[in-house]
């Protein structure tokens, strides 16, 4: 039991860099990348019709086609956390001066 709180209280002690944090679906950076990915998935097949071409269902407006990616095809949004906290964790791997150097990862 020592040892644990021994070693919890280094951890907690330690400046750690860019620690990776878990990014929920209301945060700016997911909404703004999920936007993207979802625009991708918008057809516009005329003024007042748009497809959602993940699974060709036809909406009135892009907005609702962007709700429908959002509930229904969770998916993407799924896709987009996971790239996002790809991204976290390889910059936190970066920032991190106890990091094995880059040659010695490929050998």
């Amino acid at each position: 039991e020592k040892r644990i709180h021994d070693f919890l209280q280094q951890a907690m002690d330690k400046e750690i860099v860019g620690r990776p944090v878990v990014l929920h679906h209301q945060e700016p950076k997911v909404l703004e990348r999920f936007q993207r990915a979802a625009n991708e998935k918008i057809l516009k097949v005329h003024d007042q019709k748009f497809q959602c071409q993940a699974c060709n269902k036809f909406f009135k407006g892009p907005e609702y086609v962007f709700k429908h990616l959002h509930r229904i095809h969770t998916n993407i949004l799924d896709d987009v956390r996971e790239e996002l906290h790809q991204e976290i964790a390889r910059s936190a791997f970066r920032a991190d001066p106890a990091h094995p150097p880059a040659h010695a990862m490929t050998a």
